[in-house]
């Protein structure tokens, strides 16, 4: 609140010019009357009572500070404050460190370090983003450091070996199964610092999320052994919704509390509305220091976004209606959002203009991607993919390796740690080395867990898409869990497995939506099992049509069949039948003028089996009656099988007799034998047929044929 000394501060800062103005104006306005403007009004002939109200009511009003301190804003205006006038204000959600003030926590770090004095075992506990760690870190630390040789240590899928490498100083190459507690507690003795040790868990609640239940309780087990048996403290600093878990396996361990004291504690919680708005007076007083005017300003803007930031208990058994809080974190993200679009924004006004806490956490969302989008060309919806894999499932942050991420999101890795890379340059992301045996692995873990909440809230709307679509892949893994169990239990595994390759419970156009967003392996094996069982049944369905549309167009395009063809020059009746027209398969006589392939054995039946005789209207038999209009022709398809032959050949063919007489030395075929193989050029010289013989003798010939009636799709 403006006080009566902000307002002496602004009378003798702003307006100490206007005052010395006001107190001219009556020297030079009866000077402006000698001087010859005798029309202006005398000064002494206005009432004396006019004068002593305007006097009265200027001291009544300025009485109150807020008043003459809103009138000065308005009257004389706003001062920009340049970006270079002041240092960086907010943090984001990076945690305070050991050498930098805390604001707002003086009293907590009274109470607590009270309760904490003499206790071997200390829990620490809070709700997501509201400062434990800048608590422990800023705060809480350098006094620690006074009295104990302090020993952080963070705990992960191997925590006795976290433990063993934090105790050693160093990262150490071991197995963790080898690590015991008499070994440790001999490396403490070697290593007996000059003042009492402890060791401080912060974010224990990371254990719960990477380590088996059995490796807990050795691990805990270790601990509970260093407290009892060594000079070693221990604070646990865990999130509030896994403090049953730390209770329970303390319980497990040491049921009789002997080490393990649960009664000794200390909560941190949210900001109340007052204290939220004095912590972020405090944060902006190099913005107004020794300006009341830019305090009112600040203190208008706190009031502002304090009221946005402002939100029930999350505590579901809690009433709604209960006192709000404001999570310390959210203030420092906000407030950086607003300070990296300039210390002119840190205002109610450029508050409101850019849509509140809701319209800046989907900036931060949107600004974030965009910024990694451009900077590795991944998409926006694969660059939340991968920083939403670094969320467990709940909703805490874990650490995780371009490897790991990868299985997740079935992206490459290279493009995976560029992403991460990308991010951790937006201070979402915190890039560290771990050792995994004899090598170093980069790991990534979000910045703070609260980031976890934000990506599960803010309404971005590719993030919404993202989360649209987890859910219905949650709702499908469901489903389809039922769908694939066998429906009788005898059922054997074969018949279930051929069952389950044609299961589709997922609409296929689900599936198409869903399958860019499937990032675990069960997903991808869901979507990709659902998008094979359609591509079965469409190929049935498919085939199912086709092949009897196939049949049926071949039954009309393909003809074939058996014929016995005499000697035209034998009998009369045998010239009637001497001539075969394959498209209608008929026999026609011999001058037709409809036959495509003729028999004869000329009529002297000079020769030892007939000859074929192809109609064709040139040279010697050109205007014959069997040859107008004809361009038919037969070629011997030399070492060929039947079977073999899928289309005819366009050009080769040999017009009239075959074998021609006089016999061409070049065919080296003087008779037809039994298994020759011909095609056919139909009368027409445009269609096609293939024949075999399969008897022959000297006045007639059978042979087995089939006649396409469309020539380029050939004898399928």
């Amino acid at each position: 609140m403006a006080t009566s000394e902000d307002l002496r501060s602004a009378i003798a800062g702003r307006w100490r010019p206007i005052v010395q103005v006001l107190s001219a104006t009556p020297v030079v306005w009866e000077t402006l009357r000698r001087l010859g403007l005798e029309w202006l009004p005398s000064l002494s002939k206005l009432p004396l009572g006019a004068l002593a109200l305007i006097y009265a009511a200027v001291f009544a009003v300025v009485r109150f500070p807020r008043i003459s301190l809103s009138i000065t804003r308005c009257l004389l205006g706003r001062q920009e404050t340049r970006l270079s006038d002041t240092p960086l204000l907010f943090r984001g959600a990076r945690s305070y460190t050991e050498d930098e003030p805390l604001p707002g926590r003086k009293a907590e770090l009274a109470r607590c370090r009270l309760e904490l004095r003499g206790s071997p075992f200390f829990i620490i506990e809070g709700e997501s983003g509201c400062g434990k760690s800048s608590f422990v870190q800023s705060a809480l630390l350098p006094l620690l450091k006074r009295e104990y040789t302090v020993v952080q240590c963070r705990v992960n899928e191997r925590p006795l070996l976290g433990l063993y490498s934090a105790i050693l100083g160093k990262t150490v190459a071991t197995d963790e199964a080898a690590l015991t507690s008499e070994l440790i507690l001999a490396e403490l003795g070697e290593r007996r610092p000059p003042s009492p040790r402890l060791i401080i868990f912060d974010q224990f609640e990371e254990i719960f999320l990477t380590t088996k239940d059995v490796d807990r309780v050795r691990f805990w087990r270790v601990v509970h052994d260093l407290i009892r048996d060594s000079v070693t403290s221990v604070i646990v600093v865990t999130r509030t919704d896994f403090l049953d878990l730390v209770l329970k396996l303390s319980r497990d361990v040491d049921n009789d509390q002997n080490v393990f004291d649960l009664g000794k504690y200390f909560t941190i919680s949210a900001f109340a509305r007052t204290k939220a708005e004095d912590v972020l007076l405090q944060i902006l007083q190099p913005l107004y220091e020794g300006d009341p005017v830019r305090r009112d300003e600040a203190e208008e803007f706190s009031k502002a976004l304090i009221a946005e930031l402002l939100r029930p208990p999350r505590d579901n058994r809690l009433c709604p209606d209960d006192e709000k809080s404001v999570l310390p974190v959210e203030m420092q993200i906000v407030g950086l959002l607003l300070e990296t679009r300039g210390n002119d924004m840190l205002s109610a006004e450029a508050l409101r203009a850019l849509g509140g806490k809701t319209g800046l956490m989907q900036d931060y969302i949107k600004s974030a991607t965009d910024f990694v989008w451009r900077r590795t060309g991944v998409s926006p919806a694969h660059c939340l993919l991968v920083i939403r894999s670094l969320v467990s499932q709940f909703n805490t942050k874990r650490s995780l390796s371009v490897l790991a991420v990868r299985e997740i999101t079935n992206l490459l890795p290279r493009d995976i740690a560029r992403v991460l890379d990308a991010f951790a340059a937006k201070y979402l992301v915190r890039v560290t080395i771990v050792r995994d045996g004899d090598q170093d692995e980069v790991v990534y873990e979000l910045m703070h867990d609260h980031l976890a909440t934000i990506l599960s809230e803010a309404p971005d709307p590719t993030l919404q898409k993202v989360r649209d679509a987890e859910a219905r892949l949650a709702f499908w893994r469901e489903h389809t869990r039922i769908a694939y169990a066998p429906k009788k239990e005898m059922m054997s595994r074969v018949v279930n497995a051929v069952r389950n390759q044609f299961r589709q419970p997922i609409p296929i156009g689900e599936c198409i939506s869903l399958r860019s967003y499937a990032a675990s392996r069960v997903d991808r094996e869901l979507i990709d099992g659902n998008l094979r069982a359609f591509g079965l049944k469409a190929a049935i369905v498919v085939l199912l049509g086709i092949l009897p549309v196939f049949f049926a167009f071949r039954s009309l395009t393909i003809a074939s069949g058996f014929a016995i063809i005499p000697d035209a020059f034998q009998t009369a009746e045998a010239y009637k039948e001497s001539g075969f027209v394959f498209s209608s398969a008929k026999q026609v006589p011999w001058n037709s003028r409809e036959a495509d392939l003729m028999v004869s054995n000329a009529q002297d039946a000079k020769w030892p089996v007939v000859r074929f005789f192809s109609p064709q209207d040139i040279g010697y038999f050109s205007g014959g009656p069997s040859d107008l209009p004809a361009n038919a022709g037969l070629l011997f398809m030399a070492r060929k099988e039947f079977n073999e032959i899928r289309s005819c050949p366009l050009q080769g063919y040999r017009a009239h007799w075959f074998p021609p007489d006089p016999p061409d030395p070049a065919l080296k075929k003087e008779v037809i034998e039994i298994g020759d193989v011909f095609c056919v050029r139909l009368r027409d010289g445009r269609t096609y047929a293939k024949l075999v013989v399969t008897g022959i003798e000297k006045h007639k010939i059978a042979f087995t044929w089939v006649y396409q009636r469309l020539s380029f799709l050939g004898f399928y």
